[in-house]
């Protein structure tokens, strides 16, 4: 994971070694597209480690929340081979705190087990019990529980007041403009040559990255322009070499992106249409 070794490194150290008990509680915060999510996953399969990981998104009330936990650590996933069963039903905190030990000794006992929590913003949205209780488990079920809590808001916003215990906060910053242009560069499509399109990646990204530090943005402005910036080079009039003259070329048309930068004002098939109307 380009620009993430830090994150990593820190991560792994609160995970503890094998037999020791890992941080009660983990505070993962940073804006979009900063690798949160792909990062915890990753670790989670490459470790080996006993998991459940669940998007609030999806799982958008607390019974959703606590079965979704319950059922993943037990092993017990709803399938047509079981009529659709989960681990059993649970709509409270008290009943996850009390149901939790017996779902994690079925196949995990003795172990460290982790929960991560991705969108954890929405627990504020949930009964005012439940996130202090998220982060104290592994001191109300006696467990080695490390509950990670993935969000794009800083901790001071996100718990609301007294009785909450502060997790580890580790910070996902934007990525730089180097590790921008690694990353991207790597979204090479079939039929363009490496060395052409890693150019291109760096131009766009020496533009946008100041005033846009999303990622995924400048992703999509990426493949939006592409055809634009590689026309000349397909019609013969400027060498792929020539970065200056291609620049010169997309000039104007990089004026309109910049003014309309986040405003998704055309879809990308519009917008070909327009060039080709153009």
């Amino acid at each position: 994971f380009v620009g993430r070794e830090e994150q990593i490194a820190l991560l792994r150290s609160l995970f503890g070694q094998e037999g020791d008990s890992p941080a009660p509680s983990i505070f993962i915060y940073g804006v979009t597209a900063t690798g949160k999510t792909a990062v915890v996953k990753a670790m989670m399969a490459s470790l080996g480690l006993p998991h459940a990981f669940v998007d609030l998104v999806e799982s958008f009330t607390q019974k959703l929340l606590f079965e979704h936990i319950l059922n993943e650590l037990s092993q017990q996933l709803p399938s047509e081979e079981n009529e659709y069963r989960g681990f059993g039903r649970c709509e409270h905190i008290s009943e996850f705190v009390r149901q939790l030990p017996a779902a994690i000794d079925m196949h995990h006992k003795g172990k460290s087990v982790f929960i991560a929590i991705d969108h954890a913003e929405r627990l504020r949205d949930m009964p005012i019990t439940v996130l202090p209780a998220i982060l104290r488990l592994h001191e109300l079920t006696h467990r080695r529980i490390c509950v990670l809590l993935l969000t794009n808001i800083v901790w001071d916003k996100f718990h609301g007041g007294t009785g909450v215990r502060t997790p580890f906060i580790v910070h996902f910053p934007a990525y730089s403009k180097d590790a921008a242009t690694t990353i991207l560069s790597r979204d090479c499509p079939a039929g363009v040559e490496r060395a052409f399109y890693e150019q291109y990646v760096g131009l766009m990204c020496s533009i946008f990255h100041g005033p846009c530090r999303d990622i995924n943005e400048i992703r999509h402005i990426i493949s939006l322009l592409m055809p634009v910036y590689k026309a000349p080079v397909d019609r013969g009039e400027i060498e792929a070499s020539n970065s200056a003259q291609l620049f010169k070329a997309i000039t104007p048309v990089l004026k309109i992106q910049l003014r309309r930068l986040y405003l998704r004002t055309t879809s990308t098939i519009e917008w070909q249409q327009q060039q080709q109307q153009q």
